[in-house]
Formats: structure tokens, sequence, C-alpha cells
């Protein structure tokens, strides 16, 4: 088995929850890792959205 998590950081930097996906090497192969871990945490960015009231999320870079 593989494994690729990312957190779901708050304002302070904390993990408030995390994001796993789990395969095969052979599904997962390590060519694809980049490509998979850019994905995850894009999703990671989300939930940070969906589960952190405006005052807990991190500021977006830019602003």
């Amino acid at each position: 088995m593989r494994t690729l998590a990312v957190p779901v950081l708050n304002a302070k930097g904390e993990a408030h929850a995390a994001l796993a996906l789990r395969s095969t090497p052979e599904l997962l192969p390590d060519a694809a890792l980049p490509r998979q871990l850019a994905r995850a945490l894009a999703c990671a960015n989300a939930l940070e959205i969906l589960l952190l009231p405006p005052g807990e999320r991190r500021v977006p870079k830019g602003e």
C-alpha cells in the first residue's frame, strides 16, 4: 500500500483535519505522485474553506 496525505491547516498553521489518498503502487506509481500531491493540496485548501469559519482560515497569498 502507498499513502499520500496532506493537512487541512487553520490560521495558526495547525492541522485541523487531514486528507489522505491510499492505493497500491501499481495504481499510484512514483511518476504520479507530484500530480496527485498537487491535487491533494488543492483539495485540502478547498476543505479549509468548507470546514473552518472565516476567522480560523489562513489568509490566501496576495491578500
